[in-house]
């Protein structure tokens, strides 16, 4: 048994996802379904080129098939086209809400309940180096108890 105490992460950059899966505004929702359901991601950040522009979430997909599903039978085509033709752009949350690696576990898990967000992007020095989820602030609960 070690005698080194293990230490507590404190900060975003201690625990936040860094392999992250990103998107384009060109991207359809089609390729959306599909990197959530390969990467079991719920949160994926969209860029136009190095900046960041926006986020699609689960919740942002439920809206667009919604809004989909409102429509009227008339305006409805071929089950896969919708989602083929329909972009990220349309669907995304634009100028998302971001933290940096330096912000406490404590400030950002207090924006994410306040905001009934299920991640944040997290930026340092204007690039996107990862996002933290209630996942990963889980985790940290996890190893506490």
């Amino acid at each position: 048994m070690s005698d080194t105490p293990k230490t507590t992460p404190k900060t975003v950059g201690d625990v936040m996802t860094r392999k992250v899966i990103v998107l384009s505004v060109e991207d359809n929702l089609q390729k959306v379904l599909e990197a959530m359901d390969k990467f079991h991601i719920r949160h994926v950040p969209v860029m136009d080129g190095e900046k960041l522009v926006g986020i699609v979430s689960q919740r942002d997909m439920l809206a667009m098939m919604t809004t989909r599903l409102n429509r009227s039978d008339a305006e409805v085509t071929k089950e896969d086209s919708f989602y083929e033709r329909t972009f990220v752009i349309n669907a995304m949350t634009k100028d998302p809400m971001a933290v940096a690696p330096e912000t406490t576990l404590k400030e950002a898990a207090k924006i994410l309940l306040e905001n009934r967000f299920g991640g944040l992007p997290v930026v340092s020095e204007g690039k996107l180096v990862g996002v933290i989820t209630e996942t990963d602030l889980l985790r940290v609960l996890e190893s506490i108890l």
